[in-house]
């Protein structure tokens, strides 16, 4: 029986390391033929504190609206420079190649 199953408006999102970290291989050119691929690489530093202050800010002015810290833009903007430098700390720690 040669019957087909098909599937339309159907999108596979994956996420994949560089080819040239432990453990991985470069893509074929026959499997990148027939995909589209996109390449972004890790924002820096002022682009994280931007993007979790954006995301701080409607968390803490719900719950903390009054409160003398939380409440100002500049002390949300500090904290999320803390969350991010945590997070670098973190990643220089522990490497994907070390595990």
């Amino acid at each position: 029986n040669l019957e087909w199953v098909g599937l339309e408006n159907i999108q596979i999102v994956a996420s994949m390391s560089a080819g040239g970290t432990v453990g991985r291989h470069k893509l074929t050119s026959r499997f990148t033929s027939i995909v589209r691929l996109c390449a972004i690489d890790y924002p820096e530093r002022d682009q994280l504190q931007t993007i979790y202050s954006a995301y701080l800010e409607p968390v803490l002015h719900k719950n903390l609206k009054n409160h003398p810290a939380w409440g100002s833009l500049a002390k949300i903007y500090q904290l999320a420079g803390s969350m991010v430098q945590v997070y670098e700390q973190v990643r220089a720690k522990f490497t994907v190649d070390d595990y």
